[in-house]
């Protein structure tokens, strides 16, 4: 998500972008921010050292695809929208 920011315009991060963006429905601007707002769990699993205890998280604190697909999309249509001008 930390590449993404600049496909939605000068934004200095994914909260940022996600807020000003423009999607083309609510249902994905929604989705963006459940993914903005669950960020730090994923920055939190990529940097943690591997230790000897238990995984951080479980498949269960992972967002549904649903919610990945709809920003992918949104950026899939900035891409073609991009192409034609």
């Amino acid at each position: 998500m930390d590449h993404i920011p600049p496909l939605f315009g000068d934004h200095k991060g994914f909260t940022q972008a996600v807020s000003q963006h423009s999607f083309a429905s609510k249902a994905d601007k929604n989705h963006a921010i459940h993914l903005a707002d669950r960020k730090s769990i994923g920055d939190d699993t990529l940097h943690r050292q591997i230790g000897s205890s238990g995984p951080a998280i479980t498949m269960h604190d992972l967002p549904t695809p649903i919610r990945l697909r709809s920003v992918l999309h949104e950026v899939a249509r900035i891409l073609r929208k991009a192409d034609r001008s």
